[in-house]
């Protein structure tokens, strides 16, 4: 069909805008994996600072309730290396407020820095 105006063989000529009617409903579940423990899929539309800082403020309160480390030893490595990152999301005051209260609740679990990679 050379032409986009043209009827298809069967004489239907659908709009442009027909093709994208339908949006996709992907259900969005949460990942268990043995070496990973839970994999929270990313809010629809993406992340913006209220949902990394209501990421930020869980992970925290996660950490407070526990007596050892909540999480198994990767996905506690990964915390601690992408909670700074998550921090630069927020105000410079805020970001830095919640990754001292972080770091200070993993050191109080026994973790000064990140586990090292291949002890994961």
């Amino acid at each position: 069909m050379d032409d986009p105006r043209q009827a298809d063989m069967f004489g239907n000529l659908p709009t442009q805008a027909e093709m994208f009617d339908g949006s996709a409903q992907v259900e969005r579940k949460p990942i268990h994996s043995k070496r990973y423990g839970i994999i929270e899929p990313p809010p629809p539309g993406g992340h913006t600072p209220e949902t990394i800082r209501a990421k930020m403020l869980n992970l925290i309160a996660e950490a407070r309730a526990a007596k050892a480390t909540p999480w198994p030893l990767r996905q506690t490595r990964s915390h601690m290396v992408m909670f700074p990152y998550m921090a630069e999301w927020l105000s410079k005051e805020e970001g830095e407020q919640l990754l001292m209260e972080f770091m200070s609740e993993m050191q109080r679990l026994g973790f000064d820095a990140p586990p090292p990679l291949d002890a994961c």
